[in-house]
């Protein structure tokens, strides 16, 4: 029986010698899979941080939306132009926050986002058209969009890019409207000399 016993007590601490060895094993393998989820989350927030440095730098107002048209994120120069905050537009369809419409026939316009989405490229860029913000104040806009794909080729969502060319437009308004008087000044110029060498003939 003391045999017997003795050779229990020995498969007994066998069996704690390999349990405690499978233990050392599980913590060290958690204390790794901890330590590479730790490298991870800061490559993902450096990455993150990355991108909201690049959007605050960028002059252009930028909207990133996900697959269903909804807002994602705004740069400050989007918060300016569209006069929604960030926290205030997010998950929002575009169509609410980025409202467009054509100055001639003051009709509202389909958002580029819905494009972008549903063809998968990059639509062309339009001008001319106008971007009412929250608080009603009116920008003319030169917008386009893209789609964002994943490493697996499906679309992700899409961003948005816009600039405001409200000063640009009447820049150039002001620039046609004097080459229009110069022309007209240089015909009546003309106008009058030929007049003057008529009656001088007379």
């Amino acid at each position: 029986e003391i045999g017997d016993l003795a050779g229990a007590f020995a498969h007994l601490h066998e069996r704690q010698r390999l349990t405690q060895m499978d233990l050392s094993k599980s913590v060290g393998s958690l204390k790794k899979e901890i330590a590479d989820r730790e490298v991870i989350e800061k490559e993902l927030r450096s990455s993150e941080e990355h991108l909201s440095a690049t959007l605050r730098s960028i002059g252009d107002g930028v909207i990133s939306c996900d697959t269903a048209g909804h807002i994602l994120k705004m740069n400050a120069v989007a918060e300016r132009l569209t006069g929604w905050t960030t926290i205030d537009a997010e998950h929002h369809p575009i169509e609410e926050v980025f409202k467009l419409t054509d100055p001639a026939s003051k009709q509202g316009q389909e958002s580029p986002v819905r494009n972008a989405l549903a063809e998968g490229v990059i639509t062309d860029p339009r001008e001319g058209l106008k971007l009412t913000s929250k608080s009603g104040h009116e920008y003319e806009v030169s917008e386009s969009c893209a789609p964002i794909y994943g490493e697996d080729g499906h679309v992700l969502g899409c961003v948005l890019v816009f600039r405001d060319i409200t000063d640009e437009v009447r820049q150039r308004a002001a620039l046609k409207e004097s080459e229009e008087r110069w022309t007209q000044a240089q015909k009546m110029e003309s106008v009058g000399r030929l007049a003057g060498g008529v009656a001088h003939d007379f």
